[in-house]
């Protein structure tokens, strides 16, 4: 209890922003990390939005990992190679957040998305080798099933880091 309490003041500053599509695109997102609750609001002039299901992956993740010390996290929503950026206030928060994915979620099979989905296959890595990873194109294209079409071809990258 204690530390959700902490967490919860951590995030307090958390704020709604309008954050800008590499085509100009705007996204307004409203959102607040407290009790392990993400909220979305719906954008205007967007072509595409965080489903409700995204946003419930992000708060299993965010209460799955919780009860580390020093909890930083940062959501990344790319669409379609656009990236957009939920990020906290604190410039010293933003710098100590890793923008590649922790091993955890990659052990844990977690869906990530592109121009085609992708899936996860594979055994767990170290953050430190996730670059490399990438670069190796041992990630395995495949579409998902039907339970999570809702995503719609988006990429929803969940991103963890602990301070240091």
């Amino acid at each position: 209890m204690k530390f959700q309490i902490i967490l919860g003041i951590l995030l307090f500053t958390v704020n709604c922003s309008s954050l800008e599509a590499t085509k100009g695109k705007k996204l307004n997102a409203c959102y607040r990390l407290n009790d392990f609750e993400v909220v979305f609001k719906e954008c205007k002039n967007c072509s595409q939005i965080l489903t409700y299901e995204a946003a419930e992956k992000i708060n299993s993740l965010i209460e799955n990992y919780g009860h580390k010390k020093k909890y930083l996290a940062e959501v990344s929503v790319l669409f379609s190679r656009e990236a957009i950026s939920i990020r906290s206030d604190s410039v010293s928060m933003r710098d100590k957040i890793s923008l590649r994915l922790k091993y955890e979620i990659i052990r844990n099979k977690k869906i990530i998305g592109a121009d085609q989905i992708l899936q996860i296959d594979t055994k767990p890595l170290s953050k430190s080798t996730f670059s490399d990873f990438i670069s190796e194109e041992k990630l395995s294209v495949q579409l998902l099933d039907d339970a999570l079409d809702e995503l719609k071809r988006k990429l929803i990258v969940f991103t963890l880091e602990h301070s240091k």
